[in-house]
This record gives C-alpha cells, structure tokens and sequence, in this order.
C-alpha cells in the first residue's frame, strides 16, 4: 500500500506541481499500470521486470493506492489482434 499519495503533487513534500513530473510516487504508480500490461506491448525486445511480472492488480483510491502480487502472465492475443502490424514488422 502506499498512503498520502497527495504529497506526490506537492514540492515541499518530494513532489512536483507537474502530474507528469518523473520521480514522484504517482509516477511509479503509472509504471505500474503500463507493467500490469506488459504483454501487449509490441516491442519485440522490450524485458519485462520482475515488477511487470509480480504484480496483478492496482487499486487506486483517493490519497491511497494498493498494489496486488502474483503472477502476472495471462498471456495475450495480441498477435492475433495485430496481424496486419506483425506482417510489417517482422
């Protein structure tokens, strides 16, 4: 869990008044959500980390974010989605 998430928005507590600032807590919440969906990316040599792989779910609530652990290899159909971008991309 991580709590007062709020304080990711404000400088004099390690945030930054830009929501899209890198380094804050929200912006780790955000690296979170794309690793919840690691599978569909189409980067051919993109690794995923233990991070992407461990983490099943993100639970966000006001000023409170909960983080679910297990084993985040659903797989995915993207191939079979993209098959138009695969042929081009060999």
């Amino acid at each position: 869990m991580i709590e007062d998430i709020q304080t990711s928005y404000w400088p004099q507590w390690g945030g930054s008044l830009d929501p899209d600032a890198p380094g804050t807590s929200m912006a780790l919440v955000r690296r979170l959500l794309d690793g919840l969906n690691h599978e569909e990316f189409l980067d051919p040599d993109y690794q995923p980390s233990y991070t992407d792989r461990h983490v099943v779910a993100v639970h966000c609530y006001h000023n409170l974010v909960v983080i679910q652990k297990g084993d985040n290899r659903e797989g995915s159909n993207k191939r079979a989605a993209n098959k138009k971008w695969y042929a081009e991309h060999p």
